[in-house]
């Protein structure tokens, strides 16, 4: 909290508590939540800076409801990893893969039917595959052929 006409001097604590402010904290609300805090805060004549300040030292008290009142949060349904190269390729044509990964279309086949890709061909058919990085396509064919 900064004193009324007077400047601040670097490193020099401006609160009652003698400690500087260099901690920052940031948040994802969403506007709603944002709103609502906003508000609370304002209600009690505090900026949001002052108010999770005096939160912080347990100067705020506030109660909290019972877990089975809060509204359920969402859980992403997270996609399979896959086991086979075959799996990571999966829904993508050949002509797509070829077209994206500068393989050969005959080559790419021979991988769909089966055969083993050496380690530039794996890493290269990961530039056809978002979320899967040239490392981890190598280590699904080794997994997957060297069994």
């Amino acid at each position: 909290m900064g004193r009324r006409g007077i400047r601040s001097a670097q490193g020099q604590p401006e609160n009652e508590f003698g400690e500087l402010k260099n901690s920052k904290l940031t948040l994802k609300l969403t506007e709603t939540g944002k709103k609502g805090v906003l508000e609370r805060i304002a209600a009690a004549g505090l900026t949001p800076t002052r108010f999770m300040e005096l939160l912080g030292r347990g100067y705020i008290q506030f109660e909290v409801k019972e877990p089975d009142d809060f509204p359920p949060i969402p859980t992403p349904k997270k996609k399979p990893e896959p086991l086979t190269i075959q799996e990571a390729l999966a829904g993508k044509s050949v002509e797509e893969l070829a077209a994206a990964s500068d393989l050969p279309i005959e080559m790419i086949q021979r991988i769909l039917d089966g055969e083993r890709p050496t380690a530039g061909e794996a890493i290269a058919l990961a530039r056809a595959t978002p979320g899967i990085s040239g490392r981890q396509m190598w280590a699904l064919a080794k997994k997957q052929y060297d069994r």
